[in-house]
């Protein structure tokens, strides 16, 4: 599952990087929600623990994005969920 913060903005701006890979048939709409879709339960984002959730955001301020992501990592971590990802030397 891939998801965004806004499809309309994706389609209207047509960013490249999601907009681009749909028309060339490589992704579908289908796939790629929203993450307040995500977050109140009308689009799944994952499946199984094995699944990973790519986020991309593609409108707003980064800012407010890196604020929800701490949160959402240290009740991650409270309650023991995911997998810990940790960069090797270099990155």
């Amino acid at each position: 599952m891939i998801g965004i913060a806004s499809r309309e903005l994706a389609i209207q701006d047509q960013q490249g990087d999601i907009y681009d890979q749909v028309q060339a048939g490589q992704l579908s709409w289908e796939v790629i929600a929203e993450l307040r879709e995500i977050v109140v339960g009308q689009k799944k984002g994952r499946n199984s623990p094995a699944d990973i959730t790519v986020f991309k955001n593609n409108g707003g301020q980064g800012v407010a994005e890196l604020a929800i992501a701490d949160l959402i990592v240290a009740r991650a971590r409270e309650k023991k969920l995911g997998i810990e990802v940790t960069w090797g030397e270099g990155y």
